[in-house]
């Protein structure tokens, strides 16, 4: 790569995904440049309305976009930017599918943009471990059949997960208008006394307030999607520099 004196971030994104000003706001304030490529969600256009009545068709979506063999190719071409890392900006796209896809998720994406990468599942394990976050209340967005697999994701990499609520959400437009109004009554429900963090999936959702006003309210970490998706890309830029 080339040298700069900041990271630039080969963010890989949903083809419906909404919030990519956010993203590159949120990279800005990390002292980092994100750069946004676009992966297909198969031959077939995407319907948002069709994952209303159609969860199905939503996870064979998320499957698609989430396939190796896309994520790669997808990682190939952000080489054309010099990117210092690349990460797959999708929570849903990076725990729903088989374990040998999300196993292998990171190792492709790095081999084919020779450059270390990260996925927002990942980066939400990485941001619990690092601060030694077990005992969580998760509340996605998700309607319940794509939220569930992410508590379950959450439980197969060891942690305990003391309640769990969905809001759900069908699609990023639907999603992407959740405030913190929305998500104060859902963590009211989902608390529990010895819960160490609040983790919010979704890389749809915007931050705006919801982290600092759920953190005060209820005194623990709040885990967000895009922040810790950036927070690690940065961190394993800086680490590989």
């Amino acid at each position: 790569t080339m040298k700069r004196d900041y990271t630039r971030i080969a963010v890989l994104f949903p083809p419906y995904g909404l919030i990519h000003n956010e993203l590159c706001r949120l990279a800005g304030e990390r002292g980092a440049e994100a750069v946004i490529f676009r992966v297909p969600a198969g031959d077939t256009p995407v319907d948002p309305e069709s994952f209303v009545g159609d969860p199905d068709a939503n996870l064979r979506t998320l499957r698609t976009m989430g396939a190796l063999d896309t994520l790669r190719r997808v990682a190939a071409e952000a080489t054309t930017v010099y990117p210092d890392v690349v990460a797959w900006a999708c929570t849903s796209g990076s725990f729903i599918g088989d374990g040998h896809t999300l196993d292998h998720q990171v190792e492709v994406m790095r081999e084919a943009a020779g450059v270390p990468a990260t996925t927002t599942s990942v980066a939400i394990v990485h941001a619990l471990r690092r601060r030694n976050l077990a005992r969580l209340c998760v509340l996605t967005p998700y309607v319940r059949q794509v939220g569930e697999p992410f508590i379950a994701f959450l439980e197969s990499q060891g942690f305990e997960v003391l309640a769990h609520g969905h809001a759900g959400r069908n699609h990023d437009e639907e999603i992407g208008m959740l405030t913190l109004d929305d998500f104060a009554p859902l963590v009211e429900a989902v608390w529990r006394p010895g819960a160490e963090a609040i983790v919010i999936p979704c890389t749809a959702v915007r931050v705006g307030t919801i982290a600092e006003g759920l953190g005060v309210a209820w005194g623990v970490p709040v885990i967000l999607a895009n922040p810790a998706t950036l927070d690690h890309a940065v961190e394993l830029a800086r680490e590989n520099h």
